[in-house]
């Protein structure tokens, strides 16, 4: 989302900041530097929610963002309209930025210095403010990519058909063709260049503190107050839509929106059941769905000239085929010969022409020597393909559901573990996550899904790869009981590897907490030593082409 590169007033926002003095009520003309036309923006009175309360003032509010009480805070944003020529936002606007920093202020170190000397305090405020909330963890609020942009149009079209759907398909009806789908395309520019000034700041108001959700709730009521105002046929935006079409009605109409900032919040505010969490799952499973499509639909030319790093060709996967029939005859004799020793692991597989794209791999769990030792208990042909990080806990937080919306259309997946302990295991599961959704013949949903491909691994203390028991012997073997097949499992309240007589692997929903036991799918040993672990990271990987 290119917020910065708005043509709106919001580019004058750092001189107004500048000028303006705490709580003062000021002329107009006083608060803007000189080259700011000000003689379209009104100055309303002010308008806390109830007649008997006093708008607050910056220092009320400050007290509360020092002790965290962040639902209060957004709740006296969301009521207090302060006047444009009232100064508190000098004050509150830098303040609700610097609440989301995170390490070492922006400020620091002699170059800052130097353009405080300079230049004063405007460009060095301004630029902290952006860093601050580019670099935000618990909210986002600004993207930096075109394929971000994408996903943030998407999800507000997904939640406009779904939460305001009258509105949507009222839209959709009088789009041709493509552009019903395009045409929120331009949801920012509603919001950033064509709303009135005066409702502009007190989106902004709410936005610097709530984060992004407030601007796709800002776009959503832009959708259901332009319906309510053109849906009557006789209506003078009915009229200008026959006229002048849909984009040019909807751009005047934002323009000249017909209602106050108050009821424009509210609308946005008031439309029922619309969670962050909801919010997050749309943008995440959109994310995920265009960067699959971007893997499996790129052009030739982009992958071209990448080398041969992301997919291999024709021929390299006829070599890696011949080759890894070779070396699974090797590698199963060597497991032979290490379970008549008593031991599980073979030992590492001569590093090969699939080692090469764990290079780019930056783990927080495992240093480059672990790396090629798993790379080379790997299939083969997998580790020709780019290894791409789906989910981490380090940046995505401990969330089952992100887990899922991140992870589950992967197919193969690498989650490796480490706890707090710092022991380090995990798994290759060789089937997608979303296969815990499928149903049997009767309707009922398989408990375990997967194929003898997955196996386990530990790399500390101990290094060990443990196969699937059913390479041993035929498939078909009546020796291989149900119970040595139960490979995947997952829910909505946990995730299970291997199966039988105990769970190899077993994480609960918040990815904090998990077990370990012996399991007849992989006949392994516990994991770690006390059999229940708490996960000071998990890291999931999956492969780009695979």
């Amino acid at each position: 989302m290119l917020v910065t590169q708005s043509v709106s007033p919001m580019n004058n926002l750092p001189n107004m900041l500048s000028v303006l003095e705490e709580e003062s009520n000021v002329d107009i003309d006083d608060v803007f530097p000189p080259h700011v036309d000000t003689t379209n923006i009104v100055i309303h009175p002010e308008s806390p929610t109830s007649k008997k309360q006093a708008l607050k003032t910056f220092n009320e509010v400050n007290v509360l963002l020092q002790a965290g009480r962040k639902r209060e805070v957004k709740l006296i944003i969301r009521d207090n309209a302060w006047p444009l020529n009232n100064g508190i936002r000098a004050q509150l606007w830098p303040a609700l930025c610097n609440q989301h920093t995170h390490g070492k202020n922006m400020l620091d170190g002699f170059y800052w210095d130097m353009v405080n000397q300079v230049f004063g305090t405007t460009e060095e405020e301004c630029y902290h403010c952006m860093a601050s909330l580019v670099a935000a963890k618990e909210k986002m609020f600004i993207t930096q990519t075109k394929l971000l942009y994408e996903v943030t149009w998407k999800t507000v079209e997904q939640i406009t058909r779904k939460h305001v759907k009258s509105a949507a398909v009222h839209l959709a009806r009088h789009c041709s063709g493509s552009r019903a789908e395009r045409i929120y395309m331009d949801w920012i520019w509603w919001i950033l260049q064509l709303l009135p000034f005066q409702h502009l700041v007190r989106v902004m108001d709410c936005f610097l503190h709530e984060g992004i959700k407030v601007f796709y709730r800002v776009a959503m009521a832009i959708v259901l107050l332009f319906y309510k105002h053109s849906s009557p046929q006789n209506s003078e935006w009915m009229n200008e839509i026959s006229k002048n079409g849909i984009d040019a009605a909807l751009s005047k109409f934002c323009r000249q929106i017909p209602v106050t900032p108050a009821k424009f919040l509210r609308t946005a505010f008031g439309v029922r059941a619309l969670t962050s969490v909801y919010i997050s799952r749309v943008f995440l499973r959109t994310e995920m769905a265009l960067k699959s499509r971007s893997v499996l639909t790129g052009s030739r030319s982009l992958a071209r000239s990448r080398s041969t790093d992301n997919l291999p060709t024709s021929q390299s996967q006829v070599n890696i085929q011949m080759m890894s029939h070779t070396l699974t005859i090797r590698e199963k004799e060597c497991e032979d010969t290490y379970k008549d020793r008593g031991a599980h692991s073979p030992g590492p597989r001569a590093l090969s022409m699939g080692v090469y794209p764990i290079q780019s791999i930056h783990s927080q769990i495992l240093d480059m020597p672990d790396l090629f030792t798993l790379w080379s208990w790997l299939p083969v042909r997998i580790t020709m393909y780019q290894p791409i990080l789906l989910y981490t806990t380090e940046e995505h937080g401990c969330s089952l559901t992100t887990f899922y919306v991140r992870v589950e259309q992967h197919e193969p997946t690498l989650l490796m573990i480490k706890t707090c302990n710092n022991e380090v295991f995990g798994a290759y599961c060789s089937t997608r996550w979303c296969e815990r959704n499928l149903k049997d013949d009767k309707g009922q949903r398989q408990a375990y899904f997967g194929t003898g491909e997955t196996f386990l691994f530990s790399l500390y203390p101990e290094r060990a790869k443990y196969p699937w028991v059913g390479m041993d012997s035929s498939h078909n073997d009546p020796r291989v009981h149900h119970s040595a097949e139960l490979f995947m499992a997952a829910d909505a309240k946990m995730i299970t590897i291997g199966g039988g007589e105990g769970q190899a692997i077993w994480m609960d929903e918040n990815i904090r907490f998990g077990k370990t036991d012996r399991c007849s799918t992989f006949n392994n040993p516990p994991l770690c030593a006390s059999g229940d672990f708490e996960i000071r990271v998990l890291e999931v990987y999956g492969f780009a082409g695979a």
